[in-house]
C-alpha cells in the first residue's frame, strides 16, 4: 500500500516537473521571439507610404470616399470576400456540430425576468439600434463604419432582447438565407463584373459605388445573423 502511494507521489511530482519545464520553455521561446522582433524593428528603415499614396491617388475611382472602405471592398476585396466566406463556414460548422431540432432538450440561455418597463424600453431601443446600424452601414462610404460595425451593433440589439427574456420569432429559413447572403452576393458580383471587365471584382466605372453598397448590405445581414446565431449556440456548448 505504502509502495503504491510512493509511486503515485513520484508520478505527480514528475508531471508537475514536466509542466514547469514546458511552461518555462514556452516563456523562453516567447521572450526570444519578442527580442528578435524588437531587434529587427530597431534596425528597419522607416516605412515609406508608397501603398498609402497609391491608394489615395486612385480613391476617386473606387466609388467611395473612405480610404479604408476603398481598400477593403475595392483594392483588396478578395480578403473581405474570404472573411465573409469564413464567417459562413464557421456558422455551418456550428450548425453541423451542435444542431438539435428538439429545442426543449437544450440548456436555457441566461435570461432575466421581463418587466413591463423593459418591454416598453425595447420598443424604442430596437428601432434605434437598427437605425444606428443602418447609419454605420451608409456612412462607411465616407467615414469610419461599414458592414462589420453595423452587423455587430444590430446583433447586440437582438442579443439584448434575448437576454431580457423577450422572444425573437422569425421563420427558420431566415437564418439560412441571411448567413449565406453575404457570401452569395459577393461571389455573384465578382462573377457578374468579370463579364464586363474581364477580371473578377474589378468594378465597372460608374458602378463601383452601387455594387459596393449592395455587397455591404448583404454582408451586414449575414454578419448580424451570424453573431446572433453564435450567441444562441452558447446554450449548446
Amino acid at each position: 500500500m505504502f509502495k503504491d502511494i510512493s509511486v503515485n507521489n513520484q508520478q505527480v511530482v514528475h508531471r508537475d516537473t514536466q509542466s514547469v519545464v514546458i511552461r518555462l520553455s514556452i516563456a523562453v521561446l516567447m521572450a526570444a521571439l519578442c527580442a528578435i522582433t524588437i531587434y529587427v524593428l530597431a534596425l528597419s528603415e522607416p516605412a515609406q507610404p508608397i501603398l498609402r499614396n497609391l491608394a489615395l491617388a486612385q480613391l476617386d475611382n473606387t466609388g467611395v470616399d473612405n480610404p479604408v472602405t476603398a481598400v477593403l471592398l475595392n483594392f483588396r476585396s478578395y480578403d473581405t470576400l474570404l472573411e465573409i466566406a469564413l464567417l459562413y463556414v464557421v456558422v455551418l460548422s456550428l450548425y453541423s456540430c451542435l444542431f438539435n431540432p428538439n429545442e426543449s432538450n437544450l440548456p436555457p440561455l441566461p435570461t432575466f425576468e421581463s418587466h413591463v418597463i423593459v418591454r416598453h424600453f425595447l420598443r424604442a431601443f430596437i428601432p434605434l439600434i437598427i437605425l444606428i446600424g443602418g447609419y454605420l452601414l451608409w456612412t462607411g462610404a465616407y467615414e469610419p463604419g461599414g458592414a462589420f460595425q453595423a452587423g455587430a451593433i444590430i446583433a447586440s440589439g437582438f442579443i439584448v432582447v434575448r437576454v431580457v427574456g423577450e422572444p425573437i420569432i422569425y421563420p427558420p429559413w431566415i437564418d439560412t438565407l441571411c448567413i449565406a447572403l453575404g457570401t452569395a452576393t459577393f461571389v455573384a458580383v465578382a462573377i457578374a463584373v468579370a463579364f464586363f471587365e474581364g477580371t473578377i471584382l474589378t468594378y465597372p466605372a460608374g458602378s463601383a459605388a452601387g455594387l459596393i453598397l449592395l455587397i455591404e448590405i448583404a454582408a451586414t445581414l449575414s454578419i448580424t445573423l451570424s453573431l446572433y446565431i453564435f450567441y444562441r449556440m452558447l446554450g449548446r456548448l
